[in-house]
């Protein structure tokens, strides 16, 4: 104990401790100008293990697929509002230019080219659907509040000329924020880096629009539940009869409201940190740019917003039922496809189990007949096959009693009394007017009372 807080002992941890930081940090200084390598992104995938690139390579290419899938859904749900539903389908698009290019990144990074003009085509197709996404979000709370405050004004503009005034809008804030940002491009590059393309003006800028962008978004999106609750309060009091379509369109902007708080509150906690990155990267200057880690941050950030764009799907398909009626109806040939799959199995079973059936009814024949057994005992003695309502449907026929009766004796006769007395009348009917139509009305109705006030028996007995 005296050893270990003595102050010597102290100073050598210490000394140490500063000394573990000292290598580190110089070890954190990989990237300068003397680099070799142009692709400096390049260079860092490729000492990521083979798991880890295998990972990030099947990341982007299963987001890519979900997306696909939804903007197909969302593009058939014709029933959907069209302002809600173009908002949708812009999300959706962005989110898969965000994989098909997250994905090329991570493909070429395996390459030995060294192009410049295509390290800054990648960049400029990243940070374009970033803007196009933060955009689009910002329009779409905006969108939902109008419909929320004023349902009434919304619903008399909203049409193909607010969709298109909305889209002009949305394209051209868009297009603003790029040019503004890759006006300050450096073409003349030292490595194919985005810290390096872009100067500290174009990061200040996007970094500043951007944190107002967001922090406008969750204003809007708090407006926007405040005000839900209070269409909630107001549906829940009794209301008159003549206010049911108020009703159904609050019930409507609620709900729509929920689907937009899905979609903010991810995209908020996803792509915040790009943009507080671009702040640090104004403060701390270029000391910080060619430190790997800046690099790792850069990789660890994207991959948030390629999991945003993972989860948009996902919160579509639990929000809005349209969508999933949509997708089933997709899916739908594959799963018919593995039920015929089944059905064709099921149905050889079938077969198997009623010619196996026969084969013992054939055997217990011929034991009986050998046997010398009277024909009461061959009679009352019967074979039945249990089968399903499935092999039924297989065969193309409807669903019958499952207990098919097998005589075991040809030679047995149905006389008339297994016939039962219920079926009796049902039968004199169908003889009466069969004979009616001959038209011998008389013969026909003394016939039919005379059949109907014999005995069952007598009846029977007599034919």
């Amino acid at each position: 104990m005296e050893l270990a807080t003595s102050p010597g002992w102290l100073r050598e941890q210490s000394t140490d401790f500063q000394l573990g930081v000292e290598n580190a940090s110089s070890a954190m200084d990989v990237f300068d100008s003397s680099t070799e390598s142009f692709c400096q992104v390049c260079s860092y995938v490729k000492t990521l293990p083979r798991n880890i690139f295998v990972l990030q390579l099947l990341f982007p290419i299963v987001t890519l697929a979900a997306n696909l899938l939804t903007t197909v859904a969302i593009y058939r749900s014709r029933q959907m509002k069209a302002s809600f539903r173009l908002n949708l389908l812009h999300l959706s698009f962005t989110d898969i230019v965000s994989s098909v290019t997250y994905i090329y990144n991570i493909a070429f990074s395996w390459t030995q080219f060294e192009i410049n003009l295509e390290c800054v085509v990648r960049y400029v197709l990243f940070v374009l659907t970033q803007i196009l996404t933060l955009v689009t979000i910002q329009f779409m709370s905006i969108d939902r509040c109008l419909a929320l405050i004023t349902p009434y004004l919304h619903a008399r503009v909203e049409g193909a000329t607010y969709v298109k005034v909305t889209m002009a809008i949305n394209w051209t804030f868009t297009c603003v924020m790029a040019v503004v940002g890759f006006s300050h491009i450096d073409l003349q590059a030292e490595g194919c880096f985005y810290p390096l393309l872009f100067r500290p003006f174009t990061h200040a800028f996007w970094s500043i629009t951007g944190t107002f962008a967001i922090a406008n978004i969750v204003v809007l999106n708090i407006i926007l539940l405040a005000k839900a609750r209070k269409q909630i309060h107001k549906i829940a009091t009794t209301m008159p009869v003549g206010e049911v379509r108020d009703r159904e369109m609050s019930r409507l902007g609620i709900k729509s409201a929920l689907t937009t708080v899905s979609v903010v509150v991810p995209y908020v906690l996803l792509n915040t940190p790009i943009y507080a990155l671009m702040a640090v990267f104004v403060k701390r200057g270029p000391s910080f740019t060619h430190h790997s880690a800046a690099l790792f941050l850069i990789n660890a950030f994207s991959s948030l917003a390629l999991l945003n764009a993972l989860v948009n799907p996902a919160v579509y398909i639990w929000r809005s039922e349209l969508v999933r009626r949509e997708i089933w109806k997709i899916l739908a040939p594959l799963k018919s496809l593995g039920d015929c799959r089944k059905c064709k199995k099921s149905k050889r079973e079938g077969e198997m189990e009623i010619t196996a059936a026969q084969d013992a009814a054939h055997r217990g024949k011929a034991t009986s007949f050998s046997s010398g057994t009277n024909g009461a005992d061959t009679q009352s003695t019967r074979t039945s096959v249990d089968c399903s309502t499935r092999i039924a449907r297989d065969f193309g026929s409807v669903p019958y009693d499952c207990t098919v009766p097998i005589p075991e004796d040809d030679s047995s006769e149905i006389t008339l009394n297994t016939i039962s007395k219920q079926h009796f009348n049902t039968v004199s009917r169908l003889l009466y007017n069969t004979i009616s139509k001959l038209h011998f009305n008389t013969v026909s109705r003394s016939l039919y009372n005379t059949i109907s006030k014999l005995p069952f028996n007598t009846v029977s007995r007599s034919l």
